[in-house]
């Protein structure tokens, strides 16, 4: 006697665009690279994009971490204001409206994969947040695209 079953699963992302907002924003970005603009916020909203697209490029869960918290740090802070800490939670969260608590564990963790052994306890909570980092990707994600879109906007 043989028993079979299967099991089909469709899943799909929707994702609403604004049209009008994106090809204002694309006539930016072929403004910024046209020229030779050298000023700090062209600069680091140009490094912002291409961190952010390193990290949808990279295979690693590290590696995306990585570069989406350079992107998101570089665009937060590319108005001049070189915001770190608590600062610059703050203004993260102002722009999109994500919860203090988990701008600081992502800072915190970006911290610890720079220096993952500065004492047992740091290094065990290194360990735990490494096991659920997949968890903090798509968050952090979003909340890139929400601070890039914003400082694009202000250009």
């Amino acid at each position: 006697m043989r028993i079979a079953d299967s099991v089909h699963i469709t899943a799909g992302f929707e994702e609403n665009l604004n049209e009008t907002q994106i090809l204002d924003i694309l006539k930016k970005l072929d403004r910024l690279n046209g020229t030779n603009k050298t000023n700090l916020q062209a600069r680091n909203i140009k490094k912002s994009l291409d961190e952010y697209s390193a990290g949808m490029s990279s295979f690693d869960r590290i590696g995306i971490f990585k570069h989406l918290y350079s992107s998101m740090e570089l665009a937060t802070n590319c108005d001049g204001n070189d915001r770190t800490g608590s600062r610059l939670d703050n203004e993260v969260n102002k722009i999109a409206g994500t919860p203090n608590s988990a701008i600081q564990n992502w800072r915190e963790f970006n911290d610890r994969t720079k220096h993952i052994n500065r004492n047992p306890q740091e290094e065990k909570w290194y360990l735990e947040n490494l096991s659920i980092l997949g968890e903090k990707l798509s968050p952090l994600r979003k909340t890139c695209q929400k601070i890039i879109l914003n400082r694009l906007t202000n250009i």
